[in-house]
């Protein structure tokens, strides 16, 4: 049986007023959930400042996760026989209003090195046309809860698959209160599988701001499954496979100072889509520029 890892790449602390105290039971429930790990989502409207700092990292920090991270299995019996521990990570979201605020994603930029994951939220198709272009991103996203202004094609799929750029579908807005927005949201998620090939470039996140909107992965797998039309394989995989792809392009981003860097690996004749396993250690990092790529 292959041991999979299960990730939620989006886990949001409601406002600069969260404590250790509402860290501590984000990760408790995602323990109990299965998860092998976090990341703690900052959202930034607009440009980034150079001032701009990691709150999520100096939380982290002053709640002790060291001790968190050996209490895994204390509160879990099965984390010993899995031989991991739990993991937390940062990510930063940019909610992108014009094409000024790209300016700011480039190698040299210092902020986007303090954060493990990086990724941008388009309104238009104008804005991710220019957004495709970039190699120093990790995730795609839309805003699901609003009216789509555009449909995404599959050749925007391939160009973004060729700098290992993976589209994200948030199962948030489908918990709102406003049936409005929860119709636009099932609509646009499944119009973002049906476009990527039943979800085989997607990663699935809860974007849970409470324990209590915090599901489990196989829970989240079956929602992709049922309401937005993936595949079994698909649905499973946007919540293992293709979210543990980020985390390392993330990891190679920081390593080669967000100089494009990517994991390769050699594909057998007619694999569908470059994602790699956590279960294959010979994977490599490649630092390539896009210069070397064009």
């Amino acid at each position: 049986m292959v041991r999979r890892a299960f990730w939620d790449l989006s886990v949001v602390l409601s406002g600069d007023e969260s404590t250790t105290g509402d860290l501590q039971a984000l990760i408790t429930a995602a323990k109990e959930a299965g998860f092998r790990g976090i990341a703690l989502n900052t959202i930034v409207a607009g440009r980034i400042e150079s001032k701009h700092r990691c709150r999520t990292r100096a939380l982290v920090a002053s709640a002790g996760l060291p001790e968190l991270e050996t209490a895994v299995e204390d509160a879990l019996t099965w984390a010993p026989r899995l031989g991991y521990t739990f993991r937390v990570l940062h990510r930063l979201t940019v909610r992108v209003r014009e094409a000024a605020d790209l300016f700011v994603f480039h190698s040299a930029n210092e902020v986007l090195q303090t954060y493990d994951i990086v990724s941008i939220e388009v309104p238009n198709e104008k804005l991710m046309q220019q957004a495709m272009l970039l190699d120093t991103i990790d995730l795609l996203c839309f805003p699901l809860g609003a009216r789509a202004s555009f449909q995404l094609k599959r050749t925007q799929v391939h160009a973004c698959a060729e700098r290992g750029i993976l589209f994200e579908i948030n199962l948030n807005p489908l918990l709102a209160r406003d049936q409005v927005t929860r119709r636009y949201a099932l609509q646009n998620a499944r119009s973002i599988c049906q476009r990527t090939g039943h979800g085989t470039r997607c990663v699935l996140v809860s974007g849970a701001a409470s324990p209590l909107q915090m599901r489990g992965p196989m829970d989240m797998a079956n929602l992709g499954r049922v309401l937005f039309g993936m595949s079994e394989t698909n649905s499973i995989a946007a919540v293992s496979t293709n979210a543990n792809y980020v985390v390392r392009q993330g990891e190679a981003r920081r390593a080669t100072g967000g100089k494009g860097a990517q994991w390769i690996r050699h594909l057998p004749g007619g694999a569908p889509h470059p994602i790699a396993s956590e279960d294959e250690p010979q994977d490599e990092v490649r630092s390539m520029t896009l210069a070397q790529k064009q």
